[in-house]
């Protein structure tokens, strides 16, 4: 009935019959028992969420499409068309007009999600106006930054939720969407959520939300770099002797600085590039058979999917035994002296070394001041005398040719 739904303020139109009949206790017009409020039509302003809420759409509408019936005391759908031209004002406590809206067969409606100050939400209608309240909530702050890793690191999105104070806010529902998946994870007592980052190289974006009835929700994007692995190259310049054993090692480590087995190294020396491939520990070795010289090596790993190139230059030094022969002129019967020396001068011992003289080879070895000596026993004449040694393990190989004259 009318007494519990609705008030004269509110009707809108219709015929004014002055009657006793009818008094309404909510009028606040003058001699309201005098009125007759049938087939009065009835102002109704409502929101979809029964309030408004903040943070949603509300559907807010004012309808004049009801009726009292003095007879049964109740009111009703008024079913015809009403044509009358008026609008509605739909505006805020702050004095912001929302919107403003012509009636459309009685009834006027807007979508409207209310800023943060907004505590009421009025309509207008001619010199009536009705308003419902905005439901407050609580200030909320959803932290979260941008963040880049490294393919496999263990790294996580880290993802803060607190109040307008920076208190954390606990087991709150933090919803996250990336690529593809949705996580839906509560805050712990720090406030703080964590979703681990298992993606493949390239760049995605988190989606996060927070949907609270009693805080404010707040939406945010994170973008999210998955990076190829970067790779350092580990090796030192490398002095060695000439055809000796000792190689370049090269070893391949990841950012993390442990051995990256399996993959392809390459070097460039003298103009050619050779390549190997690392073992268990990231380690590659190359044989260098360069003449006696000083070179520059570049070392390179050209990457692949998950891993960076990277490159490194150092010298290769090869180096020479020093064995020296000074004798040119010689008799029979005495002795060709050579003496071995390494790159610093320092004798070589115990080493052999081979003469070949006059179509014979022969083998002596070096004493602890690296001398070794050949007893002449050949004719008078003019020969070459071929003196090598061999120690491919330290010293490499030299091979030094004379010519001596042997006198009597």
């Amino acid at each position: 009935a009318l007494d519990d739904n609705a008030s004269t303020l509110y009707c809108w139109w219709g015929q004014n019959e002055i009657s006793p009949y009818y008094y309404s206790p909510h009028s606040e017009t003058y001699e309201s028992w005098k009125i007759n409020a049938s087939k009065w039509l009835v102002m109704e302003f409502t929101s979809s969420n029964e309030i408004i809420k903040q943070d949603v759409n509300n559907v807010l509408n004012v309808n004049i499409k009801h009726y009292f019936d003095n007879e049964t005391k109740e009111i009703y759908d008024y079913d015809e068309d009403i044509n009358l031209p008026l609008t509605v004002k739909f505006y805020t406590n702050t004095g912001q007009t929302i919107a403003e809206v012509e009636l459309v067969n009685g009834s006027a409606s807007i979508n409207y999600i209310p800023a943060n100050n907004v505590k009421t939400v009025y309509a207008k209608l001619s010199n009536q106006t009705i308003e419902i309240s905005v439901k407050q909530k609580n200030e909320s702050k959803l932290i979260a930054s941008d963040l880049s890793k490294y393919y496999k690191e263990n790294k996580d999105l880290e993802i803060k939720l607190t109040d307008n104070d920076n208190n954390p806010l606990y087991n709150k529902t933090v919803k996250i969407l990336l690529n593809g998946k949705e996580y839906n994870l509560a805050t712990n007592n720090n406030g703080i959520v964590k979703v681990p980052l298992d993606l493949n190289i390239g760049t995605y974006t988190a989606k996060i939300s927070f949907d609270d009835e009693e805080y404010r929700n707040q939406n945010k994007n994170v973008k999210i770099t998955v990076l190829k692995n970067k790779t350092s190259i580990k090796a030192s310049n490398l002095v060695k002797y000439y055809k000796n054993s000792t190689k370049l090692s090269v070893k391949l480590l990841d950012n993390n600085k442990k051995p990256l087995k399996s993959k392809t190294v390459k070097i460039r020396i003298a103009g050619k590039t050779y390549s190997k491939t690392t073992n268990s520990k990231g380690i590659a070795t190359f044989a260098i058979n360069q003449k006696v010289g000083t070179y520059s090596v570049k070392i390179s790993f050209n990457g692949d999917k998950t891993y960076q190139s990277s490159s490194k230059t150092i010298k290769v030094y090869v180096k020479s035994a020093k064995l020296t022969t000074k004798t040119k002129k010689i008799h029979r019967k005495s002795y060709f002296v050579a003496t071995l020396k390494d790159k610093n001068g320092k004798a070589i011992k115990k080493t052999k070394v081979k003469f070949k003289l006059n179509g014979k080879t022969y083998t002596r070895t070096t004493n602890n001041k690296g001398i070794a000596k050949l007893k002449i026993t050949v004719k008078i004449g003019t020969y070459k005398i071929k003196t090598s040694f061999k120690s491919t393990k330290i010293y490499g190989a030299t091979v030094f040719t004379n010519k001596i004259k042997v006198l009597r």
